[in-house]
């Protein structure tokens, strides 16, 4: 069915069983959700029991939970955004700057470079997100753009409907509320081009129905003027899998025998004693250089003296050292994760940039990878911004909104190799001067303040200049 004949039907609660069937992959995000948590298999390891009869009794086994999860989504995220991604104006028409303008400062006040942070993790780990675009007012009553973030973890259940071309059409977003009576209420909201439909069931347990226009209402006088957006103010993102479901039976079974070395390292690190004989006097718990007595027992005839031994182990045996060394570069290999432990890092000194892309080279891939997936989603945001400034914050400005085209470029997190690219570029122009002061100024980042910065090394050059006791024209 298509959406028009859906929302067409006269039953409310059919209308929301056909945008909300597909909820079977709630499924698998609850468990994302637990693995991401730390509520791992390992904490299911039953205790064992020792001994036999009145001796039987329970001991409790080790359970050990490491967050590779954690690690492997934070990564992911800090290099696809860990660095801000730059708006570029690809408009031919230099009447468009004050549209960029206004886009870029959209884009800083709703701390959209902070946002993509907060939802690249939610789709890292729940495989699913969306963001929604709606219009508000600052304190001081001036219209503002917000987002806000649908996501499981949030409480919501969101379904996108397609049409037969993979347009998205229709957005649903399933929602728990709390109502007037402080009692929780059920929500469905529908976006389209030109609605946003609310579904809302209390104690009678009937879904009422509100329509109301996607966009804004102006009341002038006794008229009504609906300013339609006539595009759906919401970005949908979604991969197949978490990031870590390729490593997942690695990251138990490492939890397992990590588990089980801790075991026996309860067992055998602490040295026990093994006395042959019979002590006379056993030494105190705190006491400095501990002395064992032994008494002589008459052994036919002969006084026989005893021995004491200490039972220790001495070290973790080598196959459990390799097992756990090669599961772990498994798990930072398939999800293309760095290892940055301290004894990985500790012997690198000054490196290329070249060679430290290389080095990275593994992550710097994935990243790519991820970017094809946001490109699109940030494209379509850029869409939806111009779209709500030129129908209903900044309609002066409509027609610069128009003839904007904004590019995307992703930043590098890399750090860079200055010094590198300097002498490069200083080889490449002939020994030349390839940067002007004022430039490296601006570059400079110990100031604050460049114009200011720049009129004082012109002042203090005119002063270098003066011949004491003369004065130039």
């Amino acid at each position: 069915m298509k959406i028009e004949e859906i929302l067409a039907l006269e039953e409310n609660s059919k209308i929301i069983n056909l945008l909300t069937s597909d909820s079977s992959k709630y499924d698998d995000i609850d468990t994302y959700k637990d693995e991401f948590d730390g509520k791992h298999e390992i904490l299911k390891r039953e205790p064992k029991f020792v001994g036999e009869g009145e001796t039987r009794k329970e001991v409790e086994q080790a359970k050990i939970v490491v967050k590779f999860q954690k690690k492997i989504v934070n990564f992911a995220v800090s290099f696809l955004f860990g660095a801000p991604i730059k708006l570029i104006n690809n408009s031919e028409d230099k009447k468009s700057d004050e549209a960029f303008d206004i886009l870029k400062n959209t884009w800083k006040d709703s701390k959209l470079d902070s946002h993509n942070k907060r939802l690249a993790k939610t789709l890292f780990k729940e495989t699913q997100a969306a963001e929604y675009y709606y219009v508000g007012k600052d304190s001081e009553g001036e219209l503002k753009i917000k987002v806000a973030l649908f996501s499981y973890k949030n409480g919501d259940r969101i379904y996108p409907f397609f049409d037969e071309y993979g347009d998205m059409v229709a957005f649903t977003r399933s929602y728990v509320a709390k109502g007037d009576d402080a009692k929780d209420v059920d929500y469905v909201d529908v976006y389209t081009a030109e609605k946003i439909i609310t579904f809302k069931k209390e104690s009678k347990n009937v879904w009422e129905r509100n329509d109301k226009v996607n966009g804004v209402v102006i009341v002038d006088g006794d008229k009504e003027n609906n300013i339609v957006l006539g595009k759906i103010p919401i970005v949908y993102y979604e991969q197949d899998e978490a990031e870590w479901t390729d490593v997942q039976t690695l990251i138990d079974k490492y939890e397992l025998r990590l588990s089980k070395l801790v075991d026996t390292n309860d067992y055998f690190s602490s040295p026990a004693v093994v006395v042959k004989g019979k002590i006379s006097n056993m030494p105190d718990k705190g006491e400095m250089g501990k002395l064992f007595q032994i008494e002589a027992e008459d052994v036919g005839g002969t006084a026989m003296y005893g021995d004491i031994d200490y039972l220790t182990w001495d070290q973790t045996p080598q196959s459990t050292d390799l097992e756990l060394k090669t599961i772990q570069g498994l798990i930072h290999s398939l999800t293309q994760t760095p290892d940055l432990s301290f004894d990985n890092v500790k012997g690198i000194s000054n490196v290329s940039g070249i060679a430290m892309k290389f080095m990275f080279l593994d992550s710097l891939l994935k990243t790519m990878d991820k970017q094809e997936i946001f490109a699109e989603g940030l494209e379509r945001r850029i869409s939806i911004l111009k779209t709500i400034q030129s129908k209903i914050v900044n309609i002066s400005a409509a027609k610069g909104f128009d003839d904007l085209e904004v590019g995307i470029e992703f930043n590098d997190v890399l750090p860079q190799n200055v010094q590198e690219i300097v002498d490069m570029l200083y080889t490449a122009a002939g020994a030349k001067p390839i940067m002007s002061q004022q430039s490296a100024v601006n570059s400079n980042p110990l100031v604050e303040k460049p114009d200011e910065v720049i009129a004082e090394l012109k002042q203090e050059s005119k002063e270098e200049n003066i011949i004491p006791g003369t004065q130039n024209f």
